[in-house]
């Protein structure tokens, strides 16, 4: 079966073997969405050390681990582009590995692509409470693809919630990459315009990540300037994750 860095090599994510487990605490879970966004602005300064391995950046998906849990409670999905591989170990940590969370990046997929993972999972739970965060759209940006973003969005949320009445679904802004062209920069910024105005309407949550970011320092990224680096990566992950354990009632 190996080790657990084998493992987070393989992206083979496994949490705790019961349901709820956690080593901080058998805290009731929040039973509105409402009370879990304030439990997380409480929360937000928190910061504790991670219980995972590195993970090297890679390039396949992030899959959970076997067994599964029953239909019912609540359930969470992290998904999105490659930089996703760069952020498991913080979003992880966070929860203790609880197996209610899954995390799964995309190389080279679009936010169509995220939004129809989401759907997928989402039949695995259609009668609990579901946590979408959705990671992506620097690809679309990248390969010219982000003139129909707002459309993608509209059409998957509604998708999302014929599946799943208690879906919540947050987006994260695109972070604006360094190095690339300007006019890939003024896509990121009309990109970013589009999720957040579009967003009181269709009644999703925009996850803000820019201080997350390029707290980072100069190089926020690596690999040609579009993939987060390993510090970005934590940091990004830690913050999902403190959003993700508020969610589940584990903080």
């Amino acid at each position: 079966k190996g080790s657990r860095q084998q493992r987070l090599c393989l992206y083979i994510v496994q949490g705790a073997r019961k349901q709820g487990t956690s080593s901080v605490g058998t805290k009731e879970a929040p039973r509105t969405y409402s009370e879990v966004a304030q439990k997380e602005k409480e929360t937000a300064g928190l910061v504790e050390p991670s219980l995972l391995p590195a993970v090297n950046g890679g390039g396949s998906n992030v899959v959970p681990g076997e067994g599964g849990q029953p239909s019912g409670g609540r359930r969470v999905l992290v998904v999105g582009d490659s930089s996703v591989a760069r952020i498991v170990e913080g979003v992880l940590g966070k929860v203790k590995e609880d197996k209610r969370v899954r995390v799964e990046a995309q190389p080279g997929k679009y936010m169509v692509d995220a939004i129809a993972k989401a759907e997928e999972v989402l039949w695995d739970n259609m009668d609990g409470e579901n946590l979408v965060l959705i990671h992506a759209g620097l690809n679309d940006v990248l390969n010219g693809r982000s003139q129909n973003l707002g459309k993608q969005i509209e059409a998957g949320l509604g998708k999302l919630r014929a599946v799943s009445e208690r879906v919540h679904v947050e987006i994260c802004i695109i972070p604006r990459v360094r190095g690339q062209s300007l006019d890939i920069e003024r896509r990121v910024i009309e990109a970013n315009r589009v999720i957040k105005g579009m967003s009181r309407r269709l009644e999703y949550g925009v996850k803000e990540i820019i201080w997350e970011v390029y707290s980072a320092g100069s190089c926020p990224f690596t690999r040609g300037g579009i993939h987060y680096s390993s510090d970005t990566g934590r940091r990004v992950g830690e913050s999902l994750g403190r959003h993700v354990a508020a969610f589940l009632g584990t903080h």
